[in-house]
């Protein structure tokens, strides 16, 4: 907790910190803080949070569809269809719409902007086709990067998944 909480108390007073209510100890790192303090996270996160992604549902290609909801207001912001695929997206494309949300941008600008992203450059990027079969390029090389690569492939279309690992360092291997 040392780093995130430094981090944390660097906001000044009238700054804004969004963590994910999914951290270990989010409620100890943030209970001093003086800035403005926001949760957002999956409907399965068990704590009261500012902002949800609330019905997701993904397409037989598993990009994301789920609507921007404060369930402190019991009211939905917006829906938004993402064009990437995993539900790390979906988490990351939270963040950033309910930090967008909390600084005043319009919804549907939040909405279209996000459905406009087409992905990070080498992060699950679709490189054609192989005897019918999707391939994919993706530069995961810390576990939990691993671990959503995965999952995302596991979830688009009815493929099985075959991982080519192209291993740069021992520490990275191992």
């Amino acid at each position: 907790m040392g780093s995130g909480l430094r981090f944390a108390q660097l906001l000044p007073d009238t700054g804004i910190l969004l963590i994910n209510g999914d951290i270990p100890d989010v409620l100890e790192l943030t209970k001093d803080l003086k800035c403005r303090t926001l949760l957002f996270g999956a409907e399965s996160c068990t704590l009261p949070l500012d902002y949800v992604a609330k019905n997701v549902i993904f397409d037989n290609l598993g990009r994301g569809t789920f609507t921007l909801y404060k369930p402190k207001e019991n009211r939905a912001i917006t829906e938004i269809k993402l064009s990437v695929c995993g539900m790390h997206n979906v988490l990351d494309a939270l963040a950033a719409a309910a930090m967008a949300d909390a600084l005043g941008a319009d919804p549907e600008k939040i909405s279209s902007a996000l459905a406009g992203f087409s992905g990070a450059k080498r992060r699950f990027e679709y490189k054609g086709t192989f005897m019918g079969a999707p391939l994919f390029d993706d530069y995961s090389h810390h576990p939990s990067e691993i671990e959503a690569a995965l999952k995302t492939a596991q979830n688009y279309g009815n493929y099985r998944v075959v991982v080519i690992f192209q291993p740069h360092t021992y520490t990275r291997t191992r």
